[in-house]
């Protein structure tokens, strides 16, 4: 059923043992770089269109002074993190956290992900 959207994008997502859950598509792949993972992705993953790396220096941890150059790696086109993220969606998360009475703490990695999956004009919802 995942895969059949038109675009998936996986999160540091592991797949082993949940495929017929949630698929195996990836068009974009959103890599974190934890530690010493060196390894591209988890399990392997490989995206078919794009990937984004949480920052620049993440991608110097894995990738070539020639990756940066050309904002690709392994052949993928590096979608970064949007400095338009805080502008677009700022605002709401601040209403969110007023609206539960929740006074400290951050947003999710997967908010910040969906901010800049649409700030970036890939998608236009998500």
């Amino acid at each position: 059923e995942i895969d059949a959207h038109d675009t998936v994008i996986r999160y540091n997502a592991p797949l082993k043992g949940y495929k017929t859950s949630v698929g195996s598509k990836a068009d974009v792949l959103y890599w974190k770089v934890r530690g010493e993972e060196k390894e591209y992705g988890q399990e392997n993953q490989k995206p078919n269109k794009f990937i984004m790396f949480k920052d620049e220096t993440k991608l110097w941890m894995v990738g070539k002074p020639k990756d940066v150059a050309d904002n690709s790696y392994q052949g993928k086109h590096i979608l970064w993190p949007s400095t338009r993220r805080l502008e677009y969606f700022g605002a709401l998360y601040d209403g969110y956290m007023k609206e539960r009475k929740i006074t400290r703490g951050a947003a999710s990695g997967g908010y910040k992900l969906a901010g800049d999956v649409l700030a970036s004009g890939l998608c236009s919802r998500v």
